[in-house]
């Protein structure tokens, strides 16, 4: 029985390749099932990689059109202050230069209010001295006539008695001392 295969050999021999081909089968679609799935990811890993990408693209010209516009933004803003700077720095000389002219203006004035004000504070000192002088003469003549003044009106006092206790006031004269009349005499 060399070489000769028996009924069990065969039947067992065909389980064993059935059990195989089986095998291999589930094994194939198994496979076929995975390489499937792979490719599939794969093409899901490639659409997101190109999303990626895109997106990597959009983020990136997104951040730099925000770069531009921050940089633009910037380059303004102190363009703008620069400009605002040089104004201020310009209001800030004229202003000084108004409030020199201004002050040297008011020191100008000063000094001819001061010049004019000496001027007048001497033509016053001027004028109080003459006044002191014309009083002190006025005075000085009141005082020559009013020591004339009083010796004659002793001397009138000594001729006549002048009474005032009445409603008319009465001038008498006394006794001893003549009345004489060079003009007319109109008693009244």
């Amino acid at each position: 029985m060399n070489g000769d295969l028996s009924g069990p050999t065969i039947t067992q021999i065909n389980s064993t390749a059935t059990s195989t081909l089986n095998s291999l089968n589930a094994q194939i679609s198994t496979h076929n099932t995975f390489a499937a799935q792979s490719d599939q990811n794969f093409i899901n890993a490639s659409a997101a990689r190109s999303d990626l990408n895109t997106a990597f693209e959009n983020a990136d010209t997104a951040l730099q059109s925000a770069i531009d516009a921050n940089e633009a933004d910037i380059e303004a803003k102190h363009a703008q202050e620069v400009s605002d700077r040089l104004a201020l720095a310009t209001l800030v000389s004229n202003n000084k230069s108004a409030t020199d002219t201004s002050l040297a203006d008011l020191e100008q004035k000063h000094q001819e209010d001061d010049a004019r004000l000496t001027s007048v504070e001497t033509a016053l000192q001027n004028v109080d001295t003459d006044l002191q002088s014309q009083i002190t003469a006025a005075v000085d003549d009141l005082n020559i006539n009013h020591q004339n003044v009083e010796p004659r009106t002793a001397k009138l006092e000594e001729y006549l008695v002048i009474d005032e206790s009445g409603e008319s006031p009465v001038v008498k004269i006394k006794q001893g001392v003549r009345f004489e009349v060079s003009g007319d005499f109109v008693q009244g």
